[in-house]
């Protein structure tokens, strides 16, 4: 079952046409007034840079069959070699219409498009596509897939060669329920198309393999914060300093590139709690530091990063290269 996208957002029509899940585009009136186009042939130029190659389907209108021909005509010959098929209102005169634009070598659509017997009509001039709708009628009471499968059970009896696009899509199942029935084709709107990548399991089965990956991914791929790393000579007013302009918990606090301890939001409130006003700003911060802080190696796995702040409840981590300290880990950005 050929796919076409139902939309004239060029961005989307550019992202699927790459991704060669769709056959071309469909478009009408409607749709060009909404995203600003001009005109028809402004339209198709813009539609056929995205598409390239695909099936662009566009509007012949007209109130009479000269009407509906010269429209055909003027827009076959500004758009040269573009892959155009007619899209023709289902009627008296749009049949005649359409066969007129056949015998001249071009492809058509015979669209509003309701019962069997519209259906055989379309068939009788062998147009190249007919778009039953289904949303419309679903609207209105009917159980259109229904419908629509009769049809496609006469021509496959009868050998038509009219092809069956279905149209007027609400809802991923309508595009089930479509292909299950053995259509052509189907149009979709982009927000029904983009549901369709989507099933609880797969999301779930996806999240769980990230997860996995992301453990096995180096510490040095992670979030490390290199600017809180403080000199154990540093005065607490400077380290405060730091952790404010940085947002940490903590800092690790350095004698030149080898790690002495750490000082963390945790030891200030100890120190606020326990010294009161018996401490000074220009206190060095090594008299207040934690010594023999938890460390990790930067080319260890983010797992082990995990499983040590789980193991020591801690809420940051100290990571090195060697010896010499690189940053700090916060958990939040772990877990």
């Amino acid at each position: 079952m050929k796919i076409f996208l139902d939309t004239l957002d060029i961005a989307m029509i550019s992202k699927y046409a790459h991704m060669g899940i769709i056959h071309g585009v469909t478009t009408n009136p409607t749709l060009a007034r909404r995203y600003g186009m001009e005109s028809d042939v402004e339209m198709i130029s813009k539609v056929h840079d995205a598409l390239e190659d695909g099936e662009i389907h566009v509007e012949a209108f007209g109130s009479s069959r000269e009407e509906i021909l010269d429209n055909a005509e003027r827009i076959g010959h500004a758009c040269g070699d573009v892959n155009i098929v007619f899209k023709v209102p289902f009627s008296e005169t749009g049949i005649d219409a359409a066969q007129m634009l056949l015998q001249k070598g071009n492809k058509t659509s015979l669209h509003l498009v309701y019962s069997v017997n519209q259906a055989l009509l379309s068939a009788a001039i062998g147009s190249t596509y007919i778009c039953p709708l289904a949303g419309r009628l679903d609207d209105v009471g009917h159980d259109a897939l229904s419908n629509i499968h009769e049809i496609i059970t006469a021509f496959k009896l009868n050998n038509e060669t009219t092809q069956i696009m279905v149209s007027s899509i609400r809802h991923p199942q309508h595009v089930i329920r479509a292909y299950q029935g053995g259509a052509s084709a189907v149009t979709i709107p982009v927000h029904v198309l983009s549901q369709m990548f989507h099933h609880p399991l797969t999301d779930h089965g996806f999240n769980l393999f990230r997860h996995d990956v992301d453990l096995l991914s180096p510490v040095g791929s992670r979030n490390i914060n290199r600017n809180l790393i403080v000199q154990e000579n540093d005065s607490l007013e400077r380290v405060l300093s730091i952790l404010a302009s940085h947002r940490g918990g903590a800092v690790a606090v350095c004698r030149g590139s080898i790690l002495a301890g750490i000082f963390t939001t945790g030891d200030l409130k100890r120190l606020i709690r326990e010294k009161g006003e018996h401490f000074s700003l220009s206190d060095l911060v090594a008299d207040y530091m934690t010594d023999n802080p938890v460390v990790i190696d930067i080319t260890e796995m983010t797992g082990t990063a995990i499983e040590a702040i789980k193991k020591y409840d801690i809420e940051q981590l100290v990571v090195v290269d060697g010896s010499a300290v690189e940053g700090l880990l916060d958990a939040k950005d772990l877990i």
